[in-house]
């Protein structure tokens, strides 16, 4: 997959999710759910969190994976000590250490303000770069290591990641590779506009995780800058299964059926109400298959301006 084509496929997946209608927290939790259901069909050797804060997919994996590796690591050394009881006597690996390209002893900026507002220390957006929208950082020193060096891996085994590291996957890929290139999926959050000195934008990571055999197949609508990708093997994008999975992401929210009357409210009423709410939502269903109508004919017309400029 080129940078065009994987350009293309992020908008589109962009604009099936705003023409389906579904409210951002709800799309938010159907691409989870469905790196949820990749990890359980995979049935992984070892599981990642890197980035990890209170640990929560690895709290899930532990106990839905009882033979896998379940390890998470978190540079915050403040955030650590916060959730450190809790996620070991969940039965989780939970590493106070930064991933990056190189094992050693590394300084982490940990931002004390965002947008001229304080921070708790305790916080998700500490990281081995800085911050367009931070002014002061405290500089802590932690545990840097290699993700090939702390997590070898043989052929046999079978990976999931999930990565959220504020604007840092360039450091943390760097040292990666072997590793990640077992992985059968990985969730990772991306930005399309930079958040941190000549860091690595969405576009910048599929390539990198091309190159591993990789391909997305889902995202959601986190903010207008930011989102979380889904990628996945090869092996599973091919799977008829995996593509039915991915595609009732986007299937519209069942509208809710209408409330029972109150008692003493005349039928004829009752009708009239049911009459307009089955017009109202006939209505917006014609809108979306109008809307769905003009994305695909978008969609044919970029399509073919990108085989006119192929066959150039």
């Amino acid at each position: 997959m080129s940078d065009a084509a994987f350009t293309f496929t992020s908008r589109f997946l962009l604009g099936a999710a705003q023409v389906s209608g579904i409210p951002q927290d709800v799309l938010a939790k159907r691409v989870r759910k469905v790196f949820h259901r990749l990890t359980q069909r995979v049935d992984p050797t070892i599981t990642l969190e890197i980035g990890a804060f209170e640990a929560g997919f690895s709290r899930w994996a532990r106990t839905t994976l009882p033979e896998a590796r379940v390890t998470a690591f978190e540079a915050n050394p403040y955030v650590y000590d916060r959730f450190r009881d809790e996620v070991t006597a969940a039965g989780v690996e939970y590493l106070n250490a930064a991933v990056g390209p190189e094992t050693g002893t590394v300084k982490l900026n940990l931002p004390v303000d965002r947008n001229g507002t304080v921070r708790d220390k305790v916080n998700q957006i500490a990281s081995l770069t800085t911050h367009h929208r931070t002014e002061n950082y405290e500089i802590v020193e932690v545990e840097g290591v290699r993700l090939d060096d702390a997590v070898p891996t043989t052929a046999n085994d079978r990976v999931v990641a999930w990565i959220d590291v504020e604007g840092a996957l360039d450091v943390v890929l760097a040292g990666s590779k072997e590793t990640l290139s077992r992985a059968a999926a990985v969730y990772v959050e991306v930005e399309r506009t930079p958040m941190a000195p000549a860091q690595w934008l969405d576009v910048d990571v599929a390539r990198w995780f091309r190159e591993i055999g990789m391909v997305p197949i889902l995202r959601d609508l986190q903010r207008p800058h930011q989102y979380n990708l889904l990628l996945v093997s090869e092996a599973l994008a091919l799977d008829r299964k995996v593509a039915k999975i991915a595609a009732s992401v986007y299937a519209p929210v069942e509208a809710a059926a209408p409330a029972a009357p109150e008692p003493g409210v005349p039928r004829s009423k009752v009708s009239r109400i049911q009459g307009v709410l089955q017009r109202t939502l006939g209505a917006q269903n014609d809108q979306l298959r109008a809307q769905n109508k003009q994305l695909r004919q978008h969609n044919r017309r970029l399509r073919r301006r990108l085989e006119d400029r192929a066959g150039a």
